[in-house]
Parts: structure tokens; sequence; C-alpha cells
């Protein structure tokens, strides 16, 4: 009946919703909304753990989306994505699939994007391996046998090639196979055919390839901004460090000498450090500004990531490897002003 109506099953789950079940996971806000893709996934969760199942009819949209409803979809998806991970029935399906499937498992995984993003740099360094050898083969003289010499044999390259694009076709058709047999049982081998037919010529794989970009894009662009709130982060806790460091061959060599001169010198080592400590700090937080093209708010909340990432490393170096002085603060004193003598 299905396939004479042109219908499809939608989610597995009716047109209503639990309310309850709604707030204790995406708030009452969204509860008392209509169904957006979170509630969809969420309510055809519920029925797919209970073993059961609703028919529902699609009712389907108009093909007239351009790329910028595409974006906002798929922005759609990304940010649902993160309200659907700590959801329980989530929970409960990454802790009951095995390994292959929870790195895989469709919008709602982390694996399921580097995966993505794997595809396509294998991809990009398969292109630039054969680059490479096309180079080779038009500068130097191949050998067209084995065994000989003067030459260089390159057709175990050659068949690796072969094998290599052979097997791109295989997987690209083996991922059409679903769809042709699914026609092929509801409609025949013609209008399978023919739905085949109109699927690459309208060129909807280009588009899968085009969504998976943005994806990719999209993680790129996370992790680049996680790369700069580690520089801008340990950026100033790696000046300090070689600063601190050079003050330590000071205290041990330089200011047993200038203490006979200059009694305060340890309290100008100590002035000088803080205020490099002080305009590094300044000098990263600019650098973030900049980089953020000088938006405050993202600047902001850069910052507060950075701090929170410095206090970690902090109390992470004071819990592992400071101990408990006996005496207040002998030893701050001696690597300040250099009088080591005595502080045991």
């Amino acid at each position: 009946m299905m396939a004479k109506i042109n219908g499809k099953l939608h989610y597995s789950y009716p047109d209503f919703f639990n309310f309850i079940s709604m707030a204790t996971r995406e708030g009452v806000r969204k509860a008392q909304k209509g169904l957006h893709l979170n509630e969809d996934i969420y309510a055809g969760l519920q029925p797919r753990w209970k073993n059961q199942t609703h028919r529902v009819l699609l009712v389907r949209k108009g093909p007239d989306l351009g790329f910028g409803s595409i974006l906002n979809f798929n922005t759609k998806i990304g940010t649902g994505m993160g309200e659907q991970m700590p959801s329980r029935e989530y929970y409960y399906m990454r802790t009951q699939l095995p390994l292959d499937r929870f790195l895989t498992f469709y919008y709602a995984h982390s694996g399921f994007h580097i995966n993505n993003v794997l595809n396509v740099l294998s991809v990009q360094l398969s292109l630039l391996s054969m680059l490479f050898i096309g180079s080779i083969a038009s500068s130097v003289e191949v050998c067209p046998e084995d065994g000989q010499a003067d030459c260089v044999n390159l057709t175990p390259v050659y068949d690796w090639i072969k094998r290599f694009v052979l097997s791109i076709f295989i997987v690209f058709f083996i991922a059409f196979l679903p769809l042709f047999l699914q026609e092929l049982m509801e409609r025949g081998l013609a209008r399978s055919n023919v739905r085949l037919g109109k699927h690459f010529l309208s060129l909807l794989h280009m588009f899968e390839v085009f969504v998976t970009q943005i994806y990719i894009n999209f993680i790129l662009i996370f992790l680049m901004w996680i790369v700069r709130v580690a520089v801008i982060a340990i950026g100033p806790m790696t000046v300090n460090t070689g600063v601190l460091l050079a003050i330590l061959g000071a205290s041990l060599f330089l200011v047993p000498c200038m203490n006979m001169c200059c009694t305060r010198f340890g309290s100008i080592m100590a002035v000088v450090a803080r205020a490099i400590a002080l305009i590094s700090q300044i000098a990263f937080i600019e650098a973030l500004w900049a980089l953020e093209a000088w938006n405050t708010s993202h600047s902001a909340l850069g910052i507060n990531a950075a701090v929170s990432v410095q206090q970690f490393a902090f109390r992470a170096l004071i819990t592992f490897f400071l101990t408990r002085e006996l005496k207040a603060d002998e030893a701050k004193r001696a690597w300040w002003t250099g009088k080591w003598h005595d502080r045991g």
C-alpha cells in the first residue's frame, strides 16, 4: 500500500508526542512548540526501544530549496546534535552499540563527522600521490617490462592506481544498491532503472558531497577555534616558563653577587617577571581579538575558555608537583633573592 500511494515511513512515530517526556529532554519551551527535528528524533526513539512501530505518511515539501535553506537545515541538525547527546536514549544507544556502529552512528556522534573528514582527506592524499606519480612518469624513462636497467619500474604503481580507481567505482555503485533494490521490489525493473537514471541525471550524489563538505568545514572551523583557545591559553604559560627558567639561572649565579651592592635586587626581579607575564597575557588577548575580527563577544568567550584551561593547568601542577612547605614562603624567598643557604 505504501508503494501504491508513493508514501514513506516518517521516523516511525505518530503526529503527537508526550509533553512530559519532551519537557525532561528539551525543556518546557520546546515541548510547547510544534514538532521539529529534535522532537522528531526523540519521539522516534521511544517506540524504537519499546519495540513499537507506527506507520505515518510523509507530507512532502516542494523541491524549491536553495543552498541557503540547505545550509540552515544542516545548521539545525548540527545544533540539534548537541542537544541530543546528553539524553538518556542516546546514552543507552551508545552503551549498547558495538564499536563500528558506535563510531558511524548517523548524525548522532562525532565519529560520523570524523569519518567524513578522513574520507575527504584520503581522496586528497590519493590525488596528490597520483600527481607525483604523473610528474615522475613525465620526467624519467619508464620500464615497459620488469627487470630492465636504466629505467624506473612504475608498473606496480600503475596497477595500484587501477585497483584504487576501480574500488572507488565499485563502492559508488554499491551505495546506490539499496535504492535500486527497493524500487525493484516495489515497482519493477523498468521503474527502478528510470528512478536510478533520474537520480544520476539530477546529480544528487554531488549534492551529498556538498553536504558532506559542509559538515567537514564546520568540524574543521570548530577545531581551529579549539587550537586558538589552546594557543591563547598555553602561550602566556610558555612565556612565563621561559622567564622563570631565566630567573632561576640568575637566582643561582647572578643574584648572590648582586646582593652585595643591591639589597632589593630580588624584588626587582619579581617585578620584572610579573610585568613580562602581564604584557604577554595582554599581547595574547589582543591576538585573540584580532583573530576574531575584533568581535568583543567572541573574544570574551575565548578569554573565558583560556582562563579555564590555565586554571586547570595550574591546579594540576600544584596538586601533583608541589609539596606542602614547612615554613610559609621560604622557597619563594630563596627563589627571588638567591639566598639558598639555610632554606632547607
